[in-house]
C-alpha cells in the first residue's frame, strides 16, 4: 500500500496534484497512471481494453478492464470482470453538466459491451462498471440541489458503481499512534455502501439487483483464467 507524507486528502485533493498538466488529456493520463499503479496491487488489469457493443458491434475502448487477484477471491470478492472509466472532472468548469452526461453515456454503453480476450475473441462481459472518481460526488459538487440519496440512487439505478480513493493516517497498533505518514484507501461503492475496501479483510454489503446479487452470481459463468494476464504481485 502506498505511503505518503501528506495530510489526509479526499479524491479532489489527490486529483489536484496533476492540475499543472498542459491539458485535460494529459491530466487524465497522469491520473490513470497513478490509478493503475494502486489498483494493480489487488487486481489484474488491462488498460485501454478494446471491445464492441452488444447491439450493433460498434467499436469501444474502456480505460480499464479488471479482475480480482486470487487473494481477493479467497476473501470473498466474486471472480468477475468489471470495468473502470476514469475522468478528471476538476477541469470541466462550466461544461461540467455536458461532460457528466457523456461520462454516464460512456459507462452505460461499456456495460452493454464485450471485450477482447487474450485469445482474440470478444468473450469478456463486465459485471459492472465503476466511475473514478465517484460519479455521485461529482454530481454533488456541481449541483447543490441534489442530495447524496438522489445521486447515489441515480448511479445505482443505472447499474453503475463507484471507485473512491482518499488517504488516511497510517495506524501503528504497537504504539497506538497515528503519525505523519498516510496510506491510500480504495473503496468500491454501490448505492453509497462500501462493497470492497483495501483496508478491510471482509467484503461489505452486496451491490443489489441493479448490479448482481449472490443468487444471480451463482448462475454466472466465469471466463477462462488466462483472459487477463496475471499482474506482478
Amino acid at each position: 500500500m502506498a505511503i505518503f507524507n501528506i495530510k489526509s486528502l479526499d479524491w479532489q485533493s489527490l486529483l489536484a496534484q496533476w492540475s499543472n498538466g498542459k491539458d485535460q488529456t494529459q491530466r487524465e493520463k497522469w491520473f490513470g497512471d497513478w490509478l493503475e499503479t494502486e489498483m494493480r496491487r489487488y487486481f489484474d488489469m488491462k488498460r485501454e481494453a478494446d471491445g464492441e457493443t452488444l447491439r450493433d458491434k460498434s467499436g469501444v475502448r474502456i480505460d480499464f478492464l479488471c479482475r480480482p487477484k486470487p487473494n481477493l477471491q479467497r476473501l470473498g470478492f466474486p471472480n468477475v470482470f468489471f470495468g473502470i472509466e476514469a475522468k478528471y472532472p476538476l477541469g470541466w468548469g462550466e461544461r461540467g453538466c455536458s461532460s457528466i452526461t457523456k461520462w454516464i453515456a460512456q459507462m452505460t454503453i461499456y456495460r452493454h459491451s464485450r471485450y477482447l480476450s487474450n485469445e482474440g475473441d470478444y468473450t469478456i462481459t463486465p459485471s459492472f462498471i465503476l466511475s473514478a472518481p465517484p460519479l455521485s460526488d461529482v454530481l454533488d459538487s456541481l449541483n447543490k440541489h441534489l442530495t447524496p440519496r438522489w445521486t447515489n440512487g441515480i448511479t445505482h439505478q443505472l447499474g453503475l458503481g463507484e471507485l473512491n480513493f482518499r488517504t488516511r493516517a497510517r495506524y501503528d497498533p504497537p504504539n497506538d499512534f497515528r503519525g505523519d505518514s498516510y496510506e491510500i484507501v480504495l473503496e468500491i461503492r454501490f448505492n453509497g455502501g462500501i462493497f470492497w475496501s483495501n483496508t478491510h479483510q471482509k467484503m461489505g454489503s452486496w451491490p443489489g439487483k441493479h448490479i448482481f446479487t449472490k443468487k444471480t452470481l451463482n448462475h454466472w459463468k466465469a471466463e477462462p483464467a488466462g483472459v487477463i494476464r496475471r499482474s506482478p504481485t
